[in-house]
């Protein structure tokens, strides 16, 4: 499970696992020390992935994540984060360990950048990963798979009303659960994907 106290080492561990990259050492000293280190970070892993042969676009599949190039950080509160049909901007502020994040109306929308940021790669994992299913509830994944291991666990995401959780499903595998919005199964691997839609099929 990811624990907050050290929530962006643990993501990279996740990462590492659903990527199969090495993502230790992470060389984050061309990023202008204004950014926030926890968006740095996330660069790190974007160019990391970008370097290896990995097919994987990480941070622009579903919201994307404004190349570290294009910041505007002329002003205290720059923009990083844009949904993908423009419906919401994610802001922090400059030379903040831990910034909080606002919408485009300057309202808080979370305490914590990094938080934050963990809520946002696991969504983003879950759309980038190859073979996914959606509308997918939690009581189909318990009754396909035994190892079930939170990772994280009512977080929110873009609004405090959004709470947002994720876990891993034997060892390859992650589900994002969206409450009553239901939730989404992915995964790298064709035939853990095809082995799940084979039992839903069946039942």
């Amino acid at each position: 499970m990811i624990v907050k106290a050290q929530a962006l080492e643990d993501l990279i561990k996740v990462l590492e696992n659903f990527l199969s990259i090495e993502l230790n050492n992470l060389d984050m000293s061309k990023y202008p020390n204004a950014i926030p280190k926890g968006l740095k970070i996330l660069y790190a892993i974007k160019e990391k992935l970008n370097q290896s042969a990995s097919s994987i676009k990480l941070f622009e599949t579903q919201d994307t994540l404004i190349p570290w190039t294009k910041l505007d950080l002329t002003r205290e509160r720059f923009l990083f984060l844009i949904e993908n049909q423009y419906a919401w901007t994610c802001w922090a502020t400059l030379n903040k360990a831990s910034s909080k994040v606002y919408n485009e109306q300057g309202t808080i929308i979370a305490e914590s950048l990094d938080l934050f940021l963990v809520s946002y790669t696991l969504y983003e994992l879950t759309f980038t990963l190859a073979y996914n299913l959606a509308d997918i509830s939690f009581d189909e994944i318990k009754l396909a798979f035994n190892k079930i291991v939170p990772l994280w666990l009512s977080e929110s995401y873009v609004s405090p009303n959004w709470q947002i959780s994720f876990y891993q499903i034997d060892e390859d595998c992650i589900f994002m659960d969206l409450g009553e919005n239901g939730g989404f199964f992915a995964t790298q691997k064709e035939e853990r994907y095809q082995y799940f839609l084979d039992i839903l099929r069946s039942q």
